[in-house]
């Protein structure tokens, strides 16, 4: 009877090792999957703030053309220069503001994807101990004589 007692121990043991070993590996594959996605949305403000960027400047050429056209020197002191140097801190502004949030999600996803690293980590930590207390309180159970 003892050999089924000892039987019983090992597969319980196997199991809580296993099933920490699948969640450890379950959290480092959401780990992974959202560094990859904190790359990929920097790549993505970046893309964005070059596009808003270059939109911007077409704008503001277009709107320079216009006034050169009409007889309005584009770069002459007076409110025509006044409103272009206002245009071009606002769209730097805006363009910095893009790339920022773009930072700010890729950052919130860095933390979330360390946080299931450190999960993935504890995991495998607690399947050792927790195989290791079965093993020992089976051991203690049929050898030990309680």
């Amino acid at each position: 009877m003892a050999w089924a007692a000892v039987a019983a121990t090992a597969v319980s043991a196997l199991g809580t090792m296993q099933s920490a070993k699948a969640q450890s590996a379950s959290d480092e594959g959401q780990a992974a999957v959202l560094g990859q996605q904190a790359t990929s949305t920097r790549q993505q403000s970046t893309i964005d703030a070059e596009d808003f960027l270059r939109a911007q400047r077409r704008t503001l050429a277009t709107s320079r053309a216009a006034r050169s056209a009409s007889g309005v020197q584009p770069f002459a002191a007076g409110s025509a220069l006044a409103v272009d140097e206002d245009l071009v801190r606002e769209i730097a502004y805006q363009t910095a503001k893009i790339r920022r949030g773009g930072e700010i999600e890729a950052h919130r996803l860095d933390q979330q994807a360390s946080l299931f690293r450190s999960g993935a980590s504890g995991a495998r930590k607690a399947g050792g101990i927790g195989g290791l207390t079965t093993i020992l309180g089976g051991a203690s159970t049929t050898f030990g004589g309680s």
